[in-house]
């Protein structure tokens, strides 16, 4: 299915899942220890590829200091991983089918409480063709997904902010708190034309199911969707008086939930001009309708927020210099709310000669936001009340990235990222009618004279003849990762790698920081620091 993956390969060696629930100290390990792990690739001359991997990682604990004593908790159980990938080309790769097959196997027992599925097994096929000199276009893929485990695991996942099977008002959702096993399905149906003449257009539908559940060891981020888009090019690669090539892009997509509820529709046009002189210049601007979303209030009923317009600009010098610089703009502004965001994305290269190349990218970025989720509040007949707020955020962050070639088969490359962000948030929701037509009959707008702030981390909300106690998420986090690979094809084929990473994170509550003092306070955390060495060795049979 596009945008998601059935395998993803950084969920095995991930950081454990569990965290116990302690007012005490607890260490947890920053990844799980992958005991072993084996993967055979190939591909035969009658276009056959087939991939195998299979790994096992260790059982981990956290190790919890509470009341004066230690004990241990399962923060991560032994885990088993398979995958496997098939894929047969046929007429030069004009036509393909392939399947792939993964599975999870936790070694859970009685005493975990780590609220993870047992099993999860996703199988699924793809299929492409080319006709009309390739120039035309089919592709289709499926997979279906199957999850089973405790009760309280399987309603857990079904609570979860992915699948929110809980939420109030979805009559097509069918929560059900004894299940054992969470079963889904999706798809995509891909057909176009993208080469040939000026002219080209493509159409998708995609789907999910509402169980269809990938995350053990692939990714999806959203489920319960159905997906209808178009998109119609104007493709012009023949140089003129001003232009190399260019091209003009016009999509349109839309949005609905797994029962055909319209959730959200927008339009695009955007261009992209190659000059002369080798410069790049990228317009675009787009609508966005009114948005139906059903997260905002993590397992409340779906919410109606404004649409919004948005602006981009994007520009890049000569590619072929030694040094090459771009610049990227963002805009959007909200429809029927003060709310927006802007940011700007400059960066280089540079590459003297063959051997090194330099890369830095920078982001400023300020967001006002009207609408973000700021808590719920249950009463003591079991319903709750949700409650959005503003929030203005800054960003900003770094990413440098450098490559030596001592020789074509002995490189050297670093790579480092630096993020920093503070959010405050303001003017505080409590949501009464999420659909209401009018923007301001889905809130009660909480004035001045009715919160105040109770301690460094809670807020009191008073009003509609009642009082609130919220948790204040003001926030400020810091972050920088960097990792050093040396890689060495020592035979064709096989190579060894030396990977030293290091990152280090802290945050606080402290939203009105500068950046100098951000970088002290990133300088003073407690860094990780990570050695890998991997071997790879090729050969045919």
């Amino acid at each position: 299915m596009k945008g998601d993956l059935a395998f993803y390969s950084r969920r095995i060696g991930r950081r454990p899942s569990h965290t116990p629930d302690s007012d005490g100290y607890v260490s947890i390990p920053d990844g799980t220890r992958i005991l072993g792990a084996a993967k055979v690739t190939g591909k035969t001359q009658n276009g056959l590829s087939v991939g195998t991997l299979m790994a096992v990682a260790a059982e981990e604990e956290a190790i919890i200091f509470e009341n004066g004593s230690y004990r241990r908790e399962i923060a991560e159980p032994q885990t088993q991983y398979v995958v496997t990938r098939i894929r047969q080309e046929f007429d030069e790769g004009g036509t393909a089918i392939g399947g792939i097959f993964t599975g999870t196997f936790r070694g859970l027992d009685a005493n975990d409480a780590t609220l993870l599925t047992e099993d999860a097994i996703t199988a699924g096929a793809d299929f492409s063709h080319r006709w009309l000199d390739r120039t035309h276009f089919i592709k289709a893929s499926i997979i279906s997904s199957h999850v089973s485990g405790s009760v309280d695991a399987i309603d857990e996942l079904q609570r979860n902010y992915l699948h929110n099977y809980i939420r109030p008002d979805a009559d097509h959702l069918d929560y059900d708190p004894s299940r054992e096993e969470l079963k889904g399905w999706g798809g995509n149906i891909e057909i176009g034309k993208d080469n040939g003449g000026h002219w080209r257009y493509e159409t998708e539908l995609d789907w999910r199911s509402p169980g269809l559940e990938l995350n053990d060891v692939g990714f999806i981020d959203s489920v319960d969707q159905l997906k209808l888009d178009h998109s119609v090019r104007y493709v012009v690669n023949d140089p003129g008086q001003w232009f190399n090539r260019y091209s003009v892009i016009l999509n349109q997509k839309n949005r609905y939930l797994y029962d055909g509820t319209v959730t959200k529709r927008d339009i695009d046009l955007r261009a992209n001009f190659h000059t002369k002189g080798n410069w790049n210049f990228r317009p675009r601007i787009g609508y966005d309708t009114d948005v139906l979303s059903t997260g905002s209030l993590r397992g409340g009923p779906a919410i109606k927020l404004p649409g919004f317009w948005t602006a981009q600009f994007n520009m890049s010098s000569d590619g072929s210099k030694d040094f090459l610089w771009w610049m990227g703009a963002y805009m959007d502004r909200s429809v029927d709310s003060d709310g927006g965001f802007s940011g700007i994305y400059p960066g280089f290269q540079f590459k003297p000669g063959s051997r090194f190349r330099l890369n830095c990218n920078l982001t400023f970025s300020k967001a006002k936001s009207d609408f973000r989720w700021f808590g719920s509040v249950e009463n003591d007949d079991g319903d709750s009340s949700y409650f959005l707020a503003g929030l203005d955020r800054d960003t900003f962050g770094g990413t440098i990235r450098f490559d030596y070639n001592f020789t074509p088969n002995v490189t050297l490359t670093y790579y480092g990222n630096l993020y920093i962000t503070s959010g405050g948030y303001r003017d505080y929701k409590l949501v009464t009618d999420p659909q209401a037509n009018d923007l301001e009959d889905r809130f009660y707008q909480f004035g001045p004279g009715q919160w105040s702030r109770v301690n460094d981390s809670q807020l009191e909300l008073r009003g509609l003849d009642a009082s609130y106690l919220l948790d204040d998420n003001d926030f400020n986090y810091r972050s920088f990762r960097s990792n050093l690979v040396f890689r060495w094809e020592y035979r064709p084929g096989s190579i060894l790698y030396v990977v030293w990473s290091h990152d280090r994170e802290n945050s606080d509550l402290n939203r009105d920081s500068k950046i100098g003092s951000d970088l002290d306070y990133l300088t003073d955390a407690e860094p990780n620091n990570t050695l890998l060495i991997k071997a790879s060795y090729w050969f045919s049979i």
